[in-house]
């Protein structure tokens, strides 16, 4: 249910969810929803980019990096 309801305002904090939680198939969703190019510079200025990037930003930086080495 989670992975229909990503959009801008959802998701960084579903994939801290996801990584909390072991969704492998919710992390994937939202780190192809975040790796947009039209969608991550909307992603990094919303609240939640904010609270996870000084809360834990290893969590966005390790998945995205891996993401694009592909």
């Amino acid at each position: 249910m989670l992975c229909e309801r990503i959009d801008m305002t959802s998701v960084v904090e579903s994939l801290a969810v996801a990584k909390d939680h072991g969704c492998q198939t919710l992390e994937a969703m939202c780190l192809d929803f975040i790796a947009r190019p039209w969608n991550l510079k909307a992603v990094m200025k919303t609240e939640g980019f904010e609270k996870i990037k000084t809360r834990c930003p290893g969590l966005l930086l390790e998945p995205l990096m891996n993401k694009f080495a592909n």
